[in-house]
């Protein structure tokens, strides 16, 4: 098992990170097709949010294995985390980090005052399995849904 520490996110660390998120996203995990300019773009936009928050993984060496962002948000009758990034480089899965990160934002959710902790992750990756073990339950009522924009 590596060493690793767990720490908040700072602005700084924005190309490290989008550079972690390209090699994952990018990895045959996912096949995706990020560079690090629309990796940074999207991670400023998660942070820029309103009520986000986020933490990086680091190594021994100070390199970043694996981050998550979430954001407070709020509902009728409760305030809910949405992770909405939790990533974990290839060499380093299977070792706590993703369980780190989860445990962390988890901490700071509930010092925020939320109360439920919600994702949406897809069936066939580690990750589905790692959100099962920690208690998390599909929804039955809710269904994500997409549209492709045409004029």
């Amino acid at each position: 098992m590596s060493a690793f520490d767990i720490l908040p996110y700072r602005p700084d660390l924005l190309s490290q990170v989008a550079e972690a998120y390209v090699a994952i996203f990018n990895g045959s995990e996912w096949n995706e097709r990020w560079t690090q300019e629309r990796a940074e773009k999207r991670l400023q936009q998660v942070i820029g949010t309103p009520d986000s928050m986020g933490f990086v993984a680091v190594d021994d060496q100070g390199a970043i294995v694996g981050f998550t962002f979430g954001v407070i948000e709020s509902w009728d009758v409760l305030d809910q985390c949405y992770i909405k990034e939790l990533a974990v480089c290839s060499g380093h899965r299977g070792q706590g980090v993703g369980s780190a990160l989860l445990n962390r934002l988890t901490k700071a959710a509930f010092q925020q005052h939320a109360t439920q902790m919600v994702v949406d992750t897809n069936r066939d990756i580690p990750a589905y399995g790692m959100y099962q073990r920690r208690g998390y339950v599909e929804t039955e009522r809710v269904m994500l849904f997409r549209s492709d924009l045409t004029l």
